[in-house]
């Protein structure tokens, strides 16, 4: 049976920043992919894109907003695997009931998941 492999393909990563977007390019990476990484705060991409290496590029992408996606999209070329991790996660991080969440922030959670994979 072949072995995968993401030796040589083009991966671009939404989310990629941080968390677990960034640990799925740090392991594409090392794999042999290079990756393209997006995320709201271009100095996060920044930093991530250094942290990664020479294998790695990157820009910001806000995917709430379509000319943001296009234009993302429009310099990221052609690629074999899209992988979306992003999302407005810290509120859901800590320990607590969903009566507590704050509605703007839960409909902002919903917005981006449901929405903005999809914008």
């Amino acid at each position: 049976m072949p072995v995968f492999s993401l030796e040589g393909q083009h991966v671009v990563i939404i989310g990629g920043s941080s968390g677990l977007g960034f640990a799925v390019a740090e392991r594409a990476v090392r794999e042999g992919a290079e990756v393209v990484v997006g995320s709201r705060a271009a100095v996060r991409v920044e930093d991530a894109v250094k942290r990664l290496g020479p294998a790695a590029s990157g820009s910001a992408v806000d995917v709430r907003d379509e000319a943001s996606v296009a234009a993302f999209f429009a310099t990221s070329g052609a690629f074999a695997h899209l992988v979306f991790t992003a999302g407005d996660w810290p509120a859901l991080r800590r320990p607590t009931t969903v009566a507590q969440l704050y509605v703007a922030a839960a409909d902002s959670h919903s917005e981006l998941a449901s929405r903005g994979a999809t914008s």
